[in-house]
């Protein structure tokens, strides 16, 4: 159960935050925990995206639901992660993923989600526990060798993890895409220079980066109205706060 379930963990960390690189992962109990998966960053960063805090929840599913999915049932061992997952999602509502965090532990003797949020949290889990459940049907393989290594050997290092894991698309050299941006911006302004044009034709041409800037609303926390049926079904929002993770594609990292 423990090597199922570490290596759910490490499949899921290292096709959804290829930012950082799993060092030691092992069923050798220490202290409370019967296993652990330990990663590093390869970079420091100080802020991240929400996104980040959605696979970072998947990662923290998928010990549980890869022994569901090997083993045929769920299993106990996954009380400390469930208590991560909860912190997690509490730092999403105060980020205001879920709408404006009116409540809060500054203003409430009770630090908790608002009242009603209750069906939208639930939804929110679900949907991830799904997309964290397809993950590991896809890399079904992937997980049983990891499980099978750590079995043999209790212990496996960062080399013997990867020589089991597939490309996550983790590029250390490739240019960052906020240098590409001020290149793609940098040249229009360029070519502005070069050749003058009337206001009206720079503007139907210029560089849709540099027109709309780093402030630019991020598509990834777009939110889209849905119908009244389903707004009513999620406490009669007019948004469907899971449409961010639904409408962008798999999660990626550039790096300088």
């Amino acid at each position: 159960m423990v090597a199922y379930h570490e290596a759910g963990h490490a499949v899921l960390q290292h096709y959804l935050v290829p930012e950082q690189r799993i060092v030691r992962l092992t069923i050798v109990r220490r202290g409370g925990a019967l296993g652990y998966m330990h990663h590093v960053d390869r970079i420091e960063q100080y802020g991240y995206p929400l996104r980040r805090y959605a696979a970072s929840i998947m990662v923290g599913m998928a010990g549980h639901v890869a022994v569901k999915l090997h083993m045929g049932e769920y299993w106990e061992g996954a009380s400390s992660d469930f208590s991560k997952i909860r912190r997690m999602i509490y730092a999403l509502y105060s980020y205001g993923y879920f709408g404006p965090p009116i409540r809060g532990g500054e203003n409430s003797q009770t630090v908790g989600l608002p009242p009603g949020a209750d069906m939208v949290i639930e939804r929110f889990w679900k949907t991830l526990e799904e997309q964290t459940e397809s993950v590991l049907v896809k890399h079904a393989a992937e997980v049983e060798a990891l499980a099978q290594a750590l079995m043999d050997r209790s212990d496996l290092s960062n080399d013997e993890v990867m020589a089991l894991l597939g490309d996550n698309g983790y590029k250390p050299n490739a240019p960052s895409l906020r240098s590409q941006r001020a290149f793609a911006a940098a040249a229009s302004r360029s070519r502005a220079l070069a050749a003058p044009m009337g206001a009206a034709a720079a503007a139907a041409t210029a560089d849709p980066i540099e027109k709309h800037g780093d402030t630019a609303p991020n598509p990834a926390v777009k939110r889209e109205t849905v119908s009244a049926g389903a707004a009513t079904a999620v406490g009669g929002g007019a948004e469907d706060l899971l449409a961010p993770l639904a409408s962008v594609p798999s999660i990626t990292v550039e790096h300088t």
